[in-house]
């Protein structure tokens, strides 16, 4: 008989009751009487709640008023969705500059031209739509997230991180911005 050994704690979703690690949820924390706040890195104190990073579950959440239930405060989704897109977004600018101290980063055009499996594209506004999809097909990561808000890369708005593993922070920060962006409150 084969025993499942645990890979660290889990918790469930509020909106889906799917019981996940807890590295996987976005945790949220009542840090008054009358604000829940994003936990980031998970680890604020306080009274928290668990919720997928999926734009549906955000969608539940509202409609059932989990938040509300888990957290004895009344929340609006929405505005807690905007809030983790937000963070998420920053953060993930940040962790570039990591990449880029190493010369793993490949700027403006030539970006889509250099990108191979492994490698994670990042852009905003107005590029070769047809590359994109090429790119996806050929295993490379593609998000559209907003890069030119951010003051130290200047111009541009298109980013190529070479060497991104799937268990990477990056990595992850990506992926959950795209599932929360792929859906939304008001659509």
């Amino acid at each position: 008989m084969k025993v499942r050994k645990s890979k660290g704690p889990f918790r469930q979703c509020i909106a889906c009751r799917e019981v996940r690690q807890k590295g996987e949820l976005l945790r949220f924390v009542r840090v008054s009487t009358r604000m829940v706040t994003f936990d980031l890195r998970g680890r604020m104190p306080g009274r928290g709640a668990y919720i997928c990073p999926d734009a549906a579950c955000f969608i539940k959440a509202e409609k059932r008023a989990s938040f509300q239930k888990a957290l004895g405060v009344p929340v609006v989704a929405s505005d807690l969705l905007s809030d983790v897109l937000k963070t998420l977004t920053e953060d993930l600018l940040k962790r570039i500059f990591f990449y880029r101290a190493r010369g793993e980063v490949v700027e403006g055009e030539y970006a889509l031209y250099k990108a191979k499996p492994g490698d994670l594209v990042l852009f905003s506004g107005e590029i070769h739509r047809r590359r994109i999809k090429e790119m996806r097909q050929e295993g490379i990561d593609v998000l559209e997230i907003p890069l030119g808000h951010y003051a130290d890369l200047g111009s541009q708005d298109l980013l190529c991180v070479s060497n991104v593993k799937e268990d990477s922070w990056l990595y992850k920060d990506v992926m959950r911005i795209g599932m929360l962006s792929s859906g939304g409150l008001n659509s």
